[in-house]
């Protein structure tokens, strides 16, 4: 196998298994339900596990910069495969909470690995492959939602439902050992500049803020309160990172011409 070839195919298989958590997961979800004996709670499985995906993403960058990016998909990959294991062993344990826990680990872990899949075809492959590359990798999330559903009913009628999770061992494994042989970028450069702790934190402030306003069964003075706070970190998350060398957010980016 070529280089080329096996950074796509990483790169697919590692998509693949963040895509994929949400369709096949959902097929269990009526047995889930009866094992645990809960009723609406079950959807806490797919919120924490999506709310983990999004606080994870905007750290990846500034993981990038700092550390070797095959450490950080090695890392990505590790966490994700933790979650899937816990998630699988909740079932053995019939523990709901253990269960909720894994899928935010898992929810970490995928965070990491859907952001490189759009960062590592920039510093492995020139324009206007690189394009194309982005194009096969993006279209694994439209294939997981087909082979989910499929892949799901199949285990579901000849194993339990923890085995939905342990499925992503095995392809993690294989993903793994195609980061280590492959990936190698000679544009990567590592760079030495402090983290902006200040910007990050008011930066998830503004998330949190805003996933609570949106949020369902949230009491009316809750979301005022929230949207508050809100205006309050967008307008001290503006002022920090104005004075900033090397700022989080680059406010000043967001000028006229973009």
């Amino acid at each position: 196998m070529t280089k080329n070839k096996g950074i796509v195919l990483a790169l697919v298989l590692i998509m693949f298994m963040s895509a994929i958590e949400t369709s096949i997961v959902s097929l269990a979800t009526p047995t889930m339900q009866k094992d645990f004996n809960i009723d609406t709670e079950v959807a806490l499985i797919f919120t924490v596990y999506l709310i983990a995906v999004v606080f994870m993403t905007p750290i990846v960058g500034e993981l990038v910069k700092r550390i070797n990016i095959k450490l950080v998909v090695l890392l990505g990959i590790s966490v994700f495969i933790i979650g899937s294991v816990f998630c699988g062993l909740s079932e053995m344990t019939h523990s709901f909470p253990l269960l909720v826990i894994s899928r935010i680990i898992q929810g970490l872990g995928a965070g990491v690995m859907m952001t490189l899949g759009q960062v590592v075809p920039k510093l492995a492959f020139p324009i206007p492959r690189r394009y194309k590359v982005m194009g096969i990798v993006g279209s694994v999330w439209g294939i997981s939602s087909i082979v989910g559903p499929l892949l799901g009913g199949a285990i579901l009628e000849s194993l339990n439902w923890s085995f939905l999770f342990y499925i992503n061992v095995p392809i993690a494994l294989v993903s793994m050992w195609l980061v280590i042989k492959y990936f190698n970028f000679e544009q990567e450069k590592v760079e030495k500049t402090k983290l902006d702790y200040k910007g990050l934190f008011i930066f998830y402030g503004v998330v949190a803020s805003f996933l609570l306003i949106v949020a369902e069964h949230i009491p009316f003075i809750v979301r005022v309160i929230c949207f508050i706070l809100l205006v309050g970190f967008v307008v001290l998350l503006y002022k920090v990172e104005t004075r900033m060398r090397n700022p989080f957010v680059p406010v000043e980016a967001f000028n006229r011409k973009i």
